[in-house]
């Protein structure tokens, strides 16, 4: 686990975020070992959470979700000319718990949402 300056450990931050239906299936099956996101919510390092949630444009939030831990992190300023700034490269772990949370989560504002997925993701790992 990487440490801070004075090498106290850093503890690993949870991410909830969305992704489509082909992906979330690419990601659960192994098929795509990584994710491309905005960095613009944060600093993204190995070791963090990642709970991917099942988004369809014009429907909302499904309750399918899957949580994978962040094995490594590629940033624009470390492929120059290879990443746009502001994004970057996670390569993650295959599944570690995947579920379904019932309901309507379309109508649910997004902060209460995650919220749920976040719970139900750290309960999974429990």
């Amino acid at each position: 686990m990487e440490g801070n300056a004075l090498g106290i450990p850093r503890t690993p931050r949870w991410w909830v975020r969305r992704i489509g239906p082909r992906w979330l299936e690419a990601i659960f099956s192994g098929r795509k070992p990584w994710e491309l996101r905005r960095t613009d919510a944060g600093r993204f390092r190995p070791g963090d959470w990642l709970v991917l949630t099942e988004w369809i444009a014009d429907f909302g939030y499904t309750g399918q979700w899957v949580v994978v831990r962040i094995r490594d992190v590629v940033e624009a300023d470390d492929v120059p000319g290879g990443l746009e700034a502001g994004y970057a490269l996670l390569i993650v772990s295959r599944p570690l718990a995947c579920g379904w949370l019932g309901g309507d989560r379309a109508a649910l504002p997004d902060d209460e949402t995650r919220h749920q997925y976040l719970e139900a993701a750290q309960a999974g790992l429990g």
